[in-house]
């Protein structure tokens, strides 16, 4: 990893963690036992963290397009209905350079997105689940990419549609279109 993707890494990591900071403060805004005092550091404390995320987001953009293979690398998943800017670079970043993967099925196993079986001779058979071996905030920036393209009438949201009315689980079908998705 470059220094230039390395610093690119760690901007998201701390918009993230920001993001969450300013989540969780939100959380607790509706509470009834607050002060005018409480109120109000809680007030300055949002809008600083509102203007931290937007400079991170800021020097984010400045440096993927200082550097063109991160621009074209970004561009593309960009592009795709449900991910956008935050998506793309957290995926890049994360991930590394996609084009080392030969086939969708190996980036979705180096992510973490592949089924895993739980078998054990003849008498122990487990659900399927999500492997869970790769990175958890790309697995976070897909689905939420997958929820958002299956939010809009788009062909994701039909085939969405079409596996939850098949029985599938809605979970399961929302990471199998996440899955078909980004190997489009």
């Amino acid at each position: 990893m470059s220094d230039e993707e390395f610093e690119l890494r760690e901007l998201m990591r701390c918009r993230d963690f920001l993001v969450g900071q300013r989540t969780a403060m939100k959380n607790h805004d509706g509470e009834e036992a607050q002060g005018r005092k409480i109120c109000a550091m809680q007030t300055r404390r949002a809008r600083q963290l509102d203007k931290d995320i937007a400079a991170l987001e800021t020097e984010t953009r400045k440096q993927v397009t200082q550097t063109e293979t991160l621009r074209e690398d970004i561009a593309l998943p960009e592009s795709i209905h449900g991910a956008g800017f935050t998506t793309a670079v957290t995926v890049r970043m994360e991930l590394g350079d996609l084009r080392r993967f030969e086939r969708a099925r190996q980036l979705s196993a180096f992510a973490g997105l592949s089924p895993r079986q739980f078998e054990s001779g003849t008498s122990v058979r487990k659900r399927t689940r999500m492997s869970k071996a790769g990175s958890k905030r790309v697995r976070k920036f897909l689905y939420m990419a997958a929820c958002s393209a299956i939010a809009h009438p788009s062909a994701r949201r039909s085939e969405y549609d079409s596996l939850k009315g098949n029985g599938e689980n809605p979970w399961k079908a929302s990471a199998r279109s996440c899955e078909k998705y980004w190997s489009s």
